[in-house]
């Protein structure tokens, strides 16, 4: 059985949303697949679930994420 939503997807709240990418209960963070470095390897629902909101931040609907909101990302190297 699949835990994700389908036909009628439920909708996170932005808490909720918050706690599952900063706090997985499964330890599934969201990823860079390993040796690349713009490929997700885990998390692509809640990434773009986080640039929905940051993009309706940018709109004027503020929703607690924005696109400087800090989120880890597994194996992402920031680059200089």
């Amino acid at each position: 059985m699949s835990t994700h939503p389908s036909g009628t997807e439920r909708v996170r709240s932005t808490r909720n949303l918050l706690d599952s990418v900063l706090k997985p209960r499964s330890g599934a963070f969201i990823a860079v697949r390993p040796g690349t470095t713009d490929v997700l390897d885990d998390g692509q629902r809640r990434a773009t679930e986080l640039m929905a909101l940051a993009e309706r931040a940018d709109l004027g609907d503020y929703r607690g994420v924005t696109w400087d909101t800090p989120i880890h990302i597994k194996g992402f190297r920031r680059s200089s």
